[in-house]
């Protein structure tokens, strides 16, 4: 634009629409919005394609109030918002985790019966997540299902999670279910997901089966997974099983971090093993896991749960070790 200016050529809706689309692909949303009012300042005739130009730029840096403002003015220009336009402002809610904007948004797509797009769905769901509204996640899954759309693992691993956030076990493998019937490629965020709905339920078995599964299907495991597949265990106090997983990651050389020895101390301590938990304890240190003070707090607490003073004693000098941190001093101390 700066170059057309110094050469006075003319400068048209069209080469504006062309100069913020531009700054959109570069994440400028500020300067996609300064040359389109410029524009409009000129009085040149705004159109859908300009003004679904400026939404984009705007989503895609997540300037949500920005979006809803954009909208307002289309309607001032006689200018109906169509399905890109809407879908812009969904995207722009989500990338600033504005989620109950973003479901007003869907709400208003729905009641204007404009039809969404997989990306839409894919915003719907996620907000639901969010929300914790797992049975309009399910409703949007099954939607899309009906929709010439092919639900994509998003979708999918969404609704898993809603279903997990919303502590129902049996409709997050249902989903999960609906994923291998659809040949979705499966991955460990799906994966972990459904563990983690099953580890909240205290359903230890299809938990493991779902490992054994993923495992199978040479989908790679990293800490995550197994910390949702150890936390199932750890509910129903397994704690060989949970123990066993830990040592499985480190023959697998799988890299183990302070929440996995901490979910393996959680088991072993509801199974009163303090000796067990003060050695997993010990072990991490070891192996430079800086503990946490959920660790400190377990081990501690299960060899209170055993009258074990000797063992508290004795993992007073490893505390003592750590960072001073206020809140564990008061409780140990």
């Amino acid at each position: 634009l700066g170059h057309m200016r110094q050469r006075h050529l003319e400068r048209d809706i069209i080469s504006y629409s062309a100069a913020v689309k531009a700054c959109g692909r570069a994440d400028e949303g500020r300067r996609a919005l300064d040359v389109f009012f410029d524009a409009r300042l000129r009085s040149l005739d705004l159109d859908d394609v300009s003004y679904n130009a400026v939404l984009d730029a705007c989503a895609r840096c997540g300037h949500w109030r920005e979006t809803f403002g954009l909208l307002s003015e289309m309607k001032r220009d006689a200018l109906e918002p169509d399905a890109c336009s809407l879908t812009a402002a969904v995207l722009a809610c989500q990338n600033s985790e504005r989620w109950r904007e973003a479901t007003g948004v869907l709400a208003a797509m729905q009641e204007s019966k404009l039809a969404l797009d997989e990306i839409g769905y894919n915003t719907a769901i996620a907000a639901c997540v969010e929300l914790g509204c797992w049975m309009d996640a399910l409703a949007l899954l099954n939607d899309i299902q009906r929709q010439t759309i092919e639900p994509d693992v998003i979708c999918f691993n969404a609704a898993v999670a809603a279903c997990e956030r919303g502590d129902r076990w049996q409709e997050a493998l249902g989903v999960f279910s609906d994923m291998q019937q659809f040949q979705v490629e499966l991955d460990s965020f799906g994966y972990s997901s459904a563990m983690s709905a099953c580890a909240v339920g205290a359903h230890w078995h299809p938990a493991l089966c779902l490992l054994l599964d993923m495992q199978q299907s040479n989908v790679e495991a990293n800490p995550i997974v197994f910390n949702a597949a150890m936390s199932a265990c750890a509910n129903c106090a397994l704690w060989e099983r949970a123990v066993g997983m830990l040592r499985e990651m480190q023959q697998h050389r799988l890299e183990t971090n302070q929440f996995n020895y901490n979910t393996a101390m959680t088991a072993c301590r509801n199974s009163f093993h303090s000796q067990m938990v003060l050695d997993l304890f010990r072990d991490g240190w070891q192996r430079r896991l800086q503990p946490e003070l959920s660790q400190c707090v377990t081990a501690i607490t299960a060899c209170a749960d055993s009258a074990d003073w000797r063992n508290a004693l004795d993992l007073l000098p490893l505390v003592r070790q750590m960072p001073a941190d206020e809140t564990w001093q008061r409780f140990i101390f």
